[in-house]
């Protein structure tokens, strides 16, 4: 009785060590599928950040003052939009990575 305990006990540990490593690799692999690689790609702050600031730079040219002001506005306001979703997958790979701590990963 006491080697069937033993052996489902060894069995039951073997388990668990498998299930971890699956479940935390699952998650590290949903970090940089779905998260890290939407950051890397997508270079869409920087893109619009620089559109910013060319549209400021001509900003002096009063002939088209108004004009270079709604669109630093609305470029502005694209900016904000992209820097909201790009902190919505931060926040995501935050959360994804704490979840791995709890598998023994650390990323």
């Amino acid at each position: 009785m006491a080697f069937a305990a033993f052996k489902a006990y060894k069995t039951a540990k073997k388990y668990l060590g498998e299930f971890f490593a699956k479940e935390g690799y699952k998650l590290a692999i949903s970090l940089v599928n779905e998260n890290l690689m939407y950051l890397g790609i997508n270079k869409k702050l920087l893109i619009l950040s620089g559109e910013c600031l060319v549209i400021y730079g001509n900003m002096h040219d009063n002939s088209y003052g108004k004009l270079n002001e709604v669109k630093l506005m609305e470029t502005i306001s694209r900016l904000d939009e992209a820097l909201k979703i790009n902190s919505e997958y931060l926040q995501r790979g935050r959360d994804l990575s704490f979840q791995m701590e709890t598998y023994g990963i650390y990323a």
